[in-house]
């Protein structure tokens, strides 16, 4: 990540890591880190997609970090930008904490209103509910704690928040509702502290039971640090109370019936059925209450046996007992859940359930019978179609007569999931629509919103489909909302909208990386053009699943294509079979100049039938490549076999043999294929390009003009233009035609050339013309256009040159000696003597002397310019009047080249 920072820190690539990183970050606890990269992610060109997302990570690291100002801005930018967004509770959700940790009381209750009413089925309600019981709890309002603390339990269930609600309760006075959690809670990790604080509640409350907590505080925990307190609290209780042992007994002995109840009331029904059964069993006038509370007890404990045994004799003993019904009710679930599921116990559901409804029209239980019936009718109509009827009357009976009922919104939602089955979709959607409006707090609100989906899109609203997803997906979990993910995002797809599908399908590679699901995820990317994206998928789906099918690697290969990294196609499509893949991949082949794998390709889509011109045409074009004419013209003969003469192959195949004739310097050979190829309409002018290029090639200067002249007037559309423009300004600069080089490289680029040449060339020509004003800007755009040209040394001195001629000589020394420290040794002379030439041009011929003077002493390996600058600088003592200096330089270049030499010569004279 720090070195995409510091080499691409404004590409994509450096975003999405720098996301990844920071997301990273968050999940092992490290918020400053998280915070730092979320920042880098949102500075750099992250894809519009993801951008939300990291602000809300963004808001979260910060606000962990103890940033919590910088959060709440994060979260405003969010709500601001991006109204309505799938991640808006979410936001919602870390503004109203980010506002408690500010003591922002009535902005965060604000905040937390608006959540509710907005998303009331979100689950990042339960954090800030839980944020603001913490939030009054710490600040001494027990009551608004405990408030929210309820709804937080009621919404997400956990030991840390029952434990904190029952120490609330305790500090308020209410003991009872404090004993109902410790004594209903499965208690794991906070196991010690719930017994301790049950025990406490129980001796503030002077319950005896205290006493027996305490020492079962001490039996389970006798390593905790309270146990020594329990040991004297537990002494402190044995002073003060009474022995229950006899209390009990004589309770016992008084009412078994009131005492059984007590049990059944404290939350322990083993006792009560224990005391009973030993009442009962054998007691024939057993009273009908105490039956009835054998048989709850039983129930409660887990002993269905016993419970239908007590309501059977409870029914035979009192038929007309107050509590027959729900005898009955329990009776009759019991009697059916024995028949297989199936028309039988449907047809037995009816009977039982429509005897009960005739015996007993009114009463607590007619709404569990009636949608008992309406069950069965249910079950029937999956086997005759023509019992859904009945089953939509009977659910609807319930949810009118008895709207209150804890039935009610479970018979919408079966009565609207049958509707939909059989093709009601009015009904369905009234049913389901009835149930998300008026019980929202319902278990089965998700689910209600996710088969409104599904009616909406047998309607057609595809559109209306995906808002009831979307609404299903904030209440749903596991494995059903996984399902209903891969759904919505399919239907984004098919909408036009991958960059909605995007964040759907990476959740679902975050939870199980399916082929199915990378697949889709890079399928996604690539239509919301996040290429890069997209490559990254495709490349792991290809490293865990190497077997997929040749599908994707097509798909990859041309995303590949599209990204310029050919090579890397090339070798994605080598593991496909199919001749669609091959084909894909030999031409690829055969553009990359791997003409003997492109041949290899060719000829395994012969052999699996493709008789087709392009396979064999390419096959032959192949073997012009590889320099195997014989075997090319062996192929051209059959391909004129199999597919006749004449057709624009003939054209292709003699352009290619006359451009193979062409690299190997036949060129008048070449031009024998090329003029062949000359009269086809589409390679024509790649022929008569070729043509021109041969004489050029060649060095038929006046030839080369003329044909290149011709090609250009010839073929004004051809992309070969631009080419032949180069190649006329270095036949027009090499025959001294300078003018006319200029305007042929000007007309290059003019055509789309940016070659790196072209810019230089037409520097040299204007320097040729002498307007070196036109030649420095030319060279300043090449610097410009190519920051890491090759050229841009060579560019760099001639800048400077070009500043000489044009007498700002102040300018050229400064740029000169900026080049020194990256120049070679060789440059560093050059630069030294032009550096000199500049001062002596001024007339500071000292520092001109000194200049020239510096490159025989320090760079006398470089002997051109060594003898070049010691005889300018005796030239630069002669004018400054040091003949004595002069005479010794020219003496020493005498003596070292010999007087037969040019430089003896010149300075013997």
């Amino acid at each position: 990540l720090k070195r995409l920072e510091e080499d691409f820190p404004k590409e994509e690539a450096t975003a999405l890591l720098a996301f990844e990183m920071a997301e990273h970050a968050l999940e092992e606890g490290d918020a400053d880190r998280s915070a730092r990269w979320s920042a880098l992610a949102l500075s750099s060109p992250l894809p519009d997609s993801l951008r939300p997302l990291a602000l809300l990570e963004a808001a979260r690291a910060l606000r962990r970090a103890d940033r919590v100002s910088r959060a709440l801005a994060t979260c405003d930018t969010f709500l601001t930008a991006f109204p309505g967004h799938s991640l808006a509770d979410e936001v919602l959700a870390e503004r109203a904490l980010a506002l408690l940790e500010l003591g922002r009381e009535g902005e965060a209750r604000l905040t937390a209103e608006k959540l509710e009413g907005s998303f009331p089925m979100s689950p990042s309600l339960a954090r800030v509910w839980r944020g603001l019981g913490d939030f009054y709890r710490q600040g001494g309002r027990p009551f608004e704690a405990i408030g929210y603390y309820r709804r937080c339990l009621e919404r997400t269930p956990g030991e840390d928040l029952a434990l904190a609600l029952a120490e609330l309760y305790c500090s308020v006075g209410w003991y009872e509702e404090a004993l109902r959690i410790y004594q209903g809670t499965a208690w794991e990790d906070s196991a010690a502290s719930a017994q301790w604080g049950m025990a406490r509640c129980l001796e503030e409350m002077g319950d005896p039971r205290a006493l027996r907590e305490y020492q079962r505080f001490r039996t389970r925990f006798p390593l905790d640090s309270r146990a020594e307190e329990a040991k004297w609290r537990e002494a402190l209780l044995r002073r003060r109370s009474p022995d229950l042992g006899k209390a009990l007994e004589a309770l016992a002995e008084g009412g078994r019936g009131a005492l059984a109840e007590v049990y059944i009331a404290l939350g322990r029904p083993e006792e009560a059925f224990s005391l009973l059964s030993r009442k009962v069993e054998g007691d024939t006038a057993a009273s009908d209450t105490l039956l009835y509370l054998l048989a709850k007890s039983a129930l409660l404990s887990g002993r269905k046996d016993e419970a239908s045994a007590a309501y059977r004799r409870l029914n035979s003993l009192y038929p007309e007992n107050p509590y027959a019904y729900e005898a009955s009710l329990f009776l009759a679930g019991e009697e059916l859940s024995r028949i297989p599921e199936g028309p039988e116990r449907w047809d037995a559901m009816l009977s039982k359930y429509g005897e009960l409804l005739k015996r007993y029209p009114s009463g607590d239980s007619t709404d569990a019978v009636l949608f008992r019936i309406a069950e069965a009718y249910r079950g029937l109509a999956s086997f005759d179609s023509s019992e859904a009827s009945r089953a939509l009357s009977w659910f609807r009976r319930l949810w009118t007569q008895y709207p209150e009922s804890p039935y009610a919104d479970e018979a919408l939602f079966l009565a609207g999931e049958l509707a939909l089955e059989r093709g009601l979709l009015s009904y369905a959607d009234s049913a389901l629509s009835r149930l998300v409006r008026e019980y929202s707090l319902s278990p089965l609100f998700a689910r209600a919103y996710a088969l409104l989906g599904d009616t909406a899109l047998r309607r057609g609203r595809e559109d209306l489909a995906a808002a009831h997803w979307e609404r299903a997906l904030e209440g749903l979990s596991g494995v059903e909302r996984e399902k209903l993910s891969e759904r919505l995002a399919g239907l984004y797809i098919s909408l036009g909208q991958p960059e909605k599908a995007i964040p759907l399908y990476r959740k679902l590679v975050g939870t199980r990386k399916t082929p199915e699901r990378l697949e889709a995820l890079a399928s996604s990317c690539e239509r919301a053009s996040l290429k890069l994206e997209a490559a990254r998928w495709y490349a792991e789906l290809l490293s865990r699943y190497p077997q997929v099918g040749d599908s994707v690697r097509v798909a990859y290969g041309r995303l590949l294509m599209e990204l310029g990294r050919r090579e890397e196609a090339a070798e994605v499509l080598k593991g496909g079979d199919s001749p669609e893949v091959l084909s894909l991949r030999a031409g690829l082949l055969y553009d990359l100049g791997r003409y003997r794998e492109a041949l290899e390709a060719y000829s395994r889509l012969a052999k699996l039938g493709r008789a087709e011109p392009e396979v064999y045409g390419r096959q032959v074009l192949c073997l012009i490549a590889l320099s195997r004419e014989k075997g090319a013209r062996r192929q051209i003969r059959e391909f004129r076999k199999r597919f006749g003469k004449g057709r624009e192959w003939e054209a292709r195949f003699e352009l290619a043999l006359g451009e193979a004739a062409l690299g190997r310097g036949e060129y008048k050979k070449a031009r024998e294929h090329l003029k062949k190829a000359m009269k086809d309409r589409e390679y024509g002018g790649q022929a008569r390009y070729d043509i021109a290029l041969s004489y050029f090639k060649a060095k038929e200067t006046d030839k080369a003009i003329e044909s290149f002249l011709k090609f250009l007037k010839a073929y004004p559309e051809s992309p070969f233009r631009k080419a032949a423009y180069m190649h006329l300004g270095t036949l027009y600069y090499l025959t001294g035609q300078y003018a006319l080089a200029v305007d042929a490289y000007k007309k290059a680029l003019s055509e789309g050339a940016s070659g790196q040449e072209v810019r230089f060339n037409l520097a040299l020509s204007y320097e040729r013309l002498g307007r070196y004003e036109a030649a420095l800007a030319a060279l300043e755009e090449l610097e410009r256009e190519f920051p890491k040209s090759p050229l841009l040394e060579r560019t760099r001195v001639k800048r400077g040159i070009y500043l000489m001629k044009l007498g700002r000589y102040r300018y050229a020394i400064a740029h000169f000696k900026t080049l020194l420290p990256r120049a070679d040794r060789d440059t560093q002379a050059e630069l030294w003597f032009h550096i000199a030439k500049a001062h002596a041009s001024l007339g500071e011929y000292e520092e001109a002397a000194l200049a020239y003077l510096r490159i025989p002493y320090l760079y006398p390996e470089q002997r051109l310019w060594a003898v070049t600058a010691k005889y300018e600088a005796a030239g630069v003592f002669e004018r400054m009047g040091g003949m004595e200096e002069a005479r010794k330089l020219y003496a020493d270049i005498l003596k070292e080249y010999g007087p037969g030499s040019e430089w003896g010569r010149a300075a013997s004279e």
